[in-house]
């Protein structure tokens, strides 16, 4: 029990409740996109990419999304590094974007999208 009100001297007690809250994260800021090698899946051309960003501050991890021209926004990889690999088809261009969170065991709270980098795999 904690005081709540000192009425005339004496405490008057009430409940105190304890929870943990979860920051949002920061908005990430995507570092660079590499070119790190050429391959083919079932026949079909595709490039491979490194896409690095910076740190956020009490980030739990990070949740990477790509589409394509046409496409809707897809989560592809989820990760507690600063970096994730993915693949590109050949001659098709890509979006990208991030995005940081935290959880505490009730709740996660995400963080704002970085910029949208866009990717031309030729």
């Amino acid at each position: 029990m904690i005081p709540i009100a000192n009425n005339n001297g004496e405490e008057i007690e009430g409940d105190e409740t304890v929870f943990k809250a979860a920051t949002t994260p920061a908005k990430v800021a995507i570092k660079s996109i590499k070119k790190i090698a050429a391959s083919s899946l079932s026949g079909v051309p595709v490039n491979y990419y490194k896409i690095s960003w910076k740190k956020v501050k009490n980030a739990k991890g990070y949740d990477v999304y790509v589409k394509t021209k046409g496409g809707k926004w897809k989560k592809i990889d989820y990760t507690s590094s600063k970096s994730s690999t993915i693949y590109v088809v050949k001659g098709f261009t890509a979006q990208i974007k991030v995005r940081a969170y935290t959880s505490t065991k009730d709740a996660i709270t995400y963080g704002p999208y970085s910029k949208i980098k866009t990717i031309k795999s030729n």
